[in-house]
This record gives structure tokens, sequence and C-alpha cells, in this order.
């Protein structure tokens, strides 16, 4: 993509610049300056607004992960015993409590 887009705004600049100082015949009568510069300026501001919606999703991301539970709290024979998420097992009774995370 990037090659494509030097290539394109490259070629008519110079086309721009050689139809500027020399006599290239009737079929160069235009002269592409204004498209050039507007191609690279939507070019570059399209790839800012991608790198800023990227970030802020990361960073929302990053908030998501924060917000989860870190530890749960299971009944253990009848007792309540609070152990890290990674301890939970398939078939453990998990206590939430009013207010908190579920954390499973």
């Amino acid at each position: 993509m990037n090659l494509l887009i030097a290539a394109g705004t490259g070629s008519a600049y110079l086309i721009s610049v050689a139809a500027t100082f020399l006599d290239l015949g009737p079929g160069y009568n235009s002269l592409y300056y204004d498209t050039v510069a507007f191609l690279i300026i939507f070019i570059v501001l399209g790839r800012y607004l991608e790198a800023r919606a990227r970030g802020q999703t990361s960073e929302a991301i990053r908030k998501l992960m924060g917000l989860r539970a870190k530890t749960s709290r299971i009944l253990v024979n009848g007792i309540e015993k609070e152990v890290p998420i990674e301890d939970v097992a398939v078939g453990d009774i998990v206590v939430v409590r009013p207010g908190e995370k579920n954390p499973c």
C-alpha cells in the first residue's frame, strides 16, 4: 500500500514539475500539485485516526481487565474460604455477596 501511494503521488508530482518547466505537448496541460498534496494529507490523517482509535481501544481493554475480580469465596464444608480465581474448580459452591463482582 505504501509503495502504491508513493509511486502514484511521486509520478504525479514529477509529471507536474516536468510540465511546469518543460513543454511536453498538448497532453500535459494539467498540473497535479494539489491532488498530490490532498492525497498525502488524507493518507496521513487516516493513519493518525486509525492509530488514535487503536490506542483508545487498547486502553479500554486494559481498564476492563482491571475490573475483573481477583479472588473468590467458595464454601468448603460449610466454611467460607477466599481463594484466587484460578483455584476455583467445577462443582465448587461460589458465594457472591450483594455488591460484589461475580468472579466466575
